[in-house]
């Protein structure tokens, strides 16, 4: 089963919409007979921060999160864009702060203030945290803080760099198609069952 969030820019829309299926999910198990069947919760960049989010929540145990690619700490993202090489795309740097900068200030503004931090218990047994160590947007760094928050919680599945689909910086489509999915579906099967 598959919900998607509404892409807008009137946050926290988006929070609300996760929030609202995994309540509804929770009070309609029985009626899909999945009272005792493990469910899990994922995303890829913004979406993998929702379901980060949602899984501190505990209105659901989840048997996995699979964070791809997301913020983890969105108020540390342009400081952590230091820590990003761009030595073979110079052009990037300023886009991408300029990107973060448009997020934090104009889609977004209210986000740091009431979601900028993943924090406390996450509800879920495994957490798979699929990233680029070289993504120019959300900066590696960002999961390795996960991973040192949560500790043996986490299993960091570097992705490699696709230059065939670069996607401006963030790498999502051609890593995910390329080298994500496959994995994200191992993992499903040995972990999440």
């Amino acid at each position: 089963m598959k919900h998607a969030y509404n892409l807008t820019k009137q946050f926290p829309t988006q929070m609300n919409d996760i929030a609202a299926f995994t309540t509804w999910l929770n009070n309609n198990k029985f009626n899909f007979g999945i009272v005792n069947a493990p469910i899990s919760i994922g995303g890829a960049s913004a979406g993998a921060h929702l379901a980060l989010f949602e899984a501190t929540k505990g209105i659901i145990p989840f048997k996995c999160v699979f964070d791809v690619a997301g913020p983890v700490d969105v108020d540390k993202i342009k400081s952590d864009l230091a820590t990003v090489n761009y030595t073979d795309y110079p052009a990037q740097k300023q886009v991408m702060a300029d990107v973060i900068d448009n997020i934090l200030n104009t889609v977004s503004p209210t986000l740091v203030q009431q979601q900028g931090s993943v924090k406390g218990t996450i509800h879920a047994q495994h957490i798979f945290a699929l990233h680029n160590e070289n993504d120019m947007l959300i900066p590696f760094i960002q999961t390795q803080r996960l991973a040192s928050t949560y500790g043996s919680q986490v299993t960091i599945i570097k992705l490699p760099f696709n230059s065939d689909t670069f996607g401006g910086g963030h790498n999502l489509g051609g890593s995910i198609h390329k080298f994500g999915i496959p994995t994200f579906d191992t993992h499903l099967a040995n972990y999440c069952k």
